[in-house]
């Protein structure tokens, strides 16, 4: 019998406190690990952590209050300068947290119970970062434990020694929208084609930003792989799939939210330019409908541009028609989709668009951007608008207040396009690319 496959996955945003798309990502792509039958090591970046004693370590790794403040910045600038000093000479010291179970993480369960094993090295994303700026390299890994294949959940210039390094290029935004993004865009351009130059493959999440990669970075298409992306909302903390009951989903609904089922209009989304936030509520605040729109999702860059539109109405006119939420739990999430009227995303570019999945998988309609990858995710399951319209965007949204009909079709049509999107796909999409890393001969052909 083999052995197993083990597999690196970075845990750049996993033990956040509040998620984000690419935790949701490597949170489905350790669940397809484990389903292949995969062993998977979780890599993290903290301090330097104690040497001698293990309670002590693994306190420390999980304290991380210690890594922000005053204090906390002085640690990180002193470390990552020693750290770099090591790394001009060779590769970076990652190893292996010793569990004693000192620390009671079921905070992180949802997470950690993805992962047989946890490891660390200090500061290395910011370190990896620092190194590509100085010597246009990648950033050399070793482990103190075995790996066969490395799997970065984004454009993470590190090579993790000794094994096959995979690299997750979701989108190319910074260079499709630089003017909607802080990055450096001459560094990020650098580093993206650094990276689909040296990678053993490149994984997409879409035809569409497969086209973009190599139209922009000069990548050979035998390197990349289209793995789509399932959802794991209707997943719970220990994997069963839950089935939405539609009379306690209407009173969590009351009793939460003083929101009625099948009666407000949801946006899901960071609010940021790219989102299209701002045109949305021109549009929705010109319809004649008495659907409350829900907002969810925290503030981003030039948030308040996106939001001005709210701050030129009297308090009760916000309130009433309009109302927003930070971040949420996947549980309010999921109730929040599956009550909703209508998902409003009219996204300006997306990768992918995994909320428009989301809401299709729950029979919940869509309207979203005939633009990048949403035709290619939501199909014939979804209303299109131009998202530089408003006009158009109105109209769409008026459809969906009035027109029942339109709307059931949509309920019907949507599961039916997410099932497009199996989690038994993404496994044969993502074991046949790893099948070939590790027999060559068979060259990661997708069955």
């Amino acid at each position: 019998m083999a052995d197993p496959l083990r597999v690196l996955i970075d845990g750049h945003d996993l033990l956040l406190q509040t998620g984000t798309g690419i935790a949701t990502y490597t949170r489905t792509l350790a669940a397809a690990v484990g389903r292949l039958g995969g062993l998977r090591s979780m890599l993290v970046e903290r301090p330097p952590l104690p040497r001698k004693d293990v309670v002590m370590r693994e306190i420390a790794f999980f304290d991380v209050a210690s890594h922000t403040g005053h204090v906390g910045r002085l640690r990180q600038i002193l470390a990552r300068l020693m750290e770099l000093r090591r790394v001009l000479g060779g590769a970076i010291k990652g190893e292996r947290l010793v569990r004693t179970g000192a620390v009671d993480t079921r905070i992180f369960a949802e997470n950690l119970g993805l992962f047989e094993d946890l490891c660390h090295a200090p500061y290395i994303f910011r370190a990896a970062r620092d190194h590509f700026a100085r010597t246009g390299r990648r950033l050399r890994l070793q482990l103190d434990t075995p790996i066969d294949i490395a799997h970065w959940s984004g454009p993470l210039p590190i090579e993790l020694v000794g094994a096959r390094n995979v690299y997750t290029l979701h989108d190319l935004i910074p260079l499709k929208l630089p003017f909607l993004t802080l990055d450096n865009k001459r560094r990020y351009l650098k580093m993206v084609r650094h990276l689909v130059k040296v990678a053993d493959r490149i994984v997409t999440v879409s035809e569409h930003s497969r086209d973009d990669i190599i139209a922009l970075t000069g990548c050979d298409p035998a390197k990349i792989v289209v793995t789509y992306q399932p959802t794991d909302l209707m997943r719970g903390p220990g994997g069963d799939v839950i089935a939405v009951d539609q009379d306690d989903l209407k009173v969590r609904l009351k009793q939460l939210y003083n929101l009625e089922a099948g009666r407000y209009f949801l946006v899901i989304g960071t609010i940021e330019a790219r989102k299209n936030i701002g045109r949305l509520l021109l549009a929705y605040l010109s319809v004649d409908t008495d659907m409350p729109l829900l907002i969810v999702g925290p503030n981003g860059y030039r948030a308040e541009k996106e939001l001005e539109l709210l701050e030129s109405r009297a308090i009760t006119w916000r309130s009433t028609r309009v109302r927003q939420l930070g971040y949420i739990s996947r549980s309010q999430l999921r109730d929040l989709m599956a009550g909703a009227r209508a998902l409003c995303f009219p996204s300006l570019y997306e990768g992918f668009g995994l909320p428009v999945l989301e809401a299709m998988t729950l029979g919940t309609p869509v309207m979203t951007a005939r633009n990048s990858s949403l035709p290619e995710v939501a199909g014939d399951a979804a209303l299109y608008v131009d998202p530089y319209q408003p006009e158009e965007m109105r109209r769409a949204i008026a459809r969906l207040a009035h027109d029942d009909a339109l709307v059931a079709r949509l309920r019907k049509l949507g599961p039916q396009q997410a099932a497009r999107f199996s989690e038994a796909d993404y496994d044969r999409r993502l074991g046949a690319m790893y099948q070939g890393l590790m027999s060559p001969s068979t060259e990661g052909a997708v069955p």
